[in-house]
């Protein structure tokens, strides 16, 4: 368990103007939680809370991230480094901050050794999202949520049911054990 100090820590994206997405990471029983919010000069709107498993799922969710460093980089951006363990795989994920573009940067990976069951993450939407093409979607207050393609690892498929999204990427046709590298991105348009 992380000291009472890192039990709840945040990384922004906010403009010079008051305006941007915050990323808050909070300890909850095994693991840290993501939420983000869209944040102006007046007030703060959650978006998106990820949707964890229990320390009993090989295959939760989300990535299961026990261990957060937030580091401050130049021109005012911030870059959070997490990892964590379920089962037999490995899990790593860094969010970074781009405040000037209102961004947040997402780069996660898995080392697996068998087929998973699911793999990838999951976010529950506090606003009803609608599609803006195959791999993005609106999820309110002129935010969206967009997957990145991977050239070097397995295709990614962003999908939208019962009030969740869902990054989820095909491990079919792999040989392992490997690692699986994915991108998106959270921003303000």
């Amino acid at each position: 368990m992380p000291n009472a100090t890192d039990t709840n820590q945040t990384l922004t994206a906010i403009d010079q103007y008051g305006c941007g997405l915050q990323i808050t990471f909070d300890w909850q029983r095994d693991r840290f939680t993501r939420s983000i919010s869209a944040v102006d000069a007046k007030r703060d709107v959650v978006l998106l809370a990820s949707l964890e498993g229990t320390n009993d799922d090989e295959w939760p969710l989300s990535p299961p991230l026990q261990s957060l460093a937030i580091e401050q980089r130049e021109e005012g951006r911030q870059v959070a480094l997490l990892v964590g363990m379920a089962g037999r795989s490995h899990w790593s994920m860094s969010v970074e901050s781009w405040p000037n573009e209102q961004t947040l940067v997402f780069d996660a990976a898995c080392r697996i050794h068998e087929s998973p069951t699911m793999l990838g993450a999951t976010y529950q939407t506090m606003f009803a999202p609608s599609r803006l093409g195959s791999q993005s979607f609106d999820i309110g207050h002129e935010c969206k949520f967009e997957s990145a393609a991977m050239s070097d690892s397995a295709q990614s498929m962003v999908h939208e049911s019962e009030g969740r999204i869902s990054l989820r990427i095909d491990t079919n046709k792999a040989s392992l054990p490997k690692t699986f590298r994915w991108q998106y991105t959270i921003s303000r348009r």
